[in-house]
């Protein structure tokens, strides 16, 4: 009997997610994953998202981004995840960089600097916006210390100064903006962790990267459509008239 509720005990904790961290299951990327190497691409809701450039950096020595993947990321926009794995696919995932201090953290910087090219397929609603963000974490009370960084856009009209993303001692931040009609997007993101000077002791992280690529809904677009289509109906009836 007290085996049979114990096994009971423990079905009913993992129906409602109550499982020691011990034996939760291990986050991976999922196979839809692509290698963070310029000419890799995804098509995404009628819009290829692909690598122009990528380059990792610690400090001024060139670390490259071997072990950087995009990840296909849900939802009814264009949307890519940048996330780091401990391998290839099926690996569990670690945070993109995790930097320890003691006392000071010393004048130091790991840099992520990705260009993400957007082009809409044939017949795909043209993009009409961008939005940029990351998760990590930095210790409360670090002034001068920066887990983020900045996104410019290129290609389009309006909003192309830059997307500024950093974190205060949240898990995540993001920031986003509308801009005309566009076929054909550029987003350069320049994110990492930077100490400035000196920073408080603790662990400094840059989880993951998300870039999405907007386009009218198609409720939108239907509701567009039909107004303009009103619109000309109303002339023609007006002109009839005349």
């Amino acid at each position: 009997m007290i085996r049979f509720l114990k096994l009971c005990a423990a079905v009913l904790g993992l129906g409602l997610g109550l499982v020691p961290p011990a034996l939760a299951q291990i986050q991976t990327l999922p196979a839809s994953a692509i290698a963070l190497t310029v000419g890799n691409y995804l098509t995404i809701d009628g819009v290829t998202i692909a690598v122009s450039s990528a380059d990792c950096s610690q400090g001024s020595v060139d670390t490259g981004c071997g072990n950087l993947y995009m990840v296909p990321n849900s939802g009814p926009s264009a949307s890519v995840i940048i996330e780091a794995a401990t391998g290839g696919i099926g690996s569990a995932l670690e945070p993109i960089l995790s930097e320890s201090c003691g006392i000071y953290c010393t004048s130091q910087l790991y840099d992520l600097s990705v260009v993400l090219t957007a082009t809409t397929v044939a017949g795909a609603a043209p993009l009409t916006g961008a939005y940029a963000a990351i998760t990590g974490s930095m210790p409360s009370g670090s002034t001068t210390a920066r887990v983020g960084g900045t996104e410019t856009l290129a290609g389009v009209t309006g909003c192309s100064s830059g997307l500024a993303v950093s974190l205060a001692s949240a898990a995540a931040a993001s920031a986003g903006c509308s801009y005309a009609p566009s076929t054909s997007v550029a987003a350069s993101k320049d994110f990492g962790i930077s100490f400035g000077y000196v920073g408080v002791a603790g662990t400094y992280q840059l989880g993951s990267v998300t870039e999405t690529f907007t386009a009218p809904e198609p409720a939108s677009l239907v509701c567009l459509l039909s107004g303009i289509f009103a619109i000309g109906a109303v002339r023609r009836r007006r002109r009839q008239r005349i």
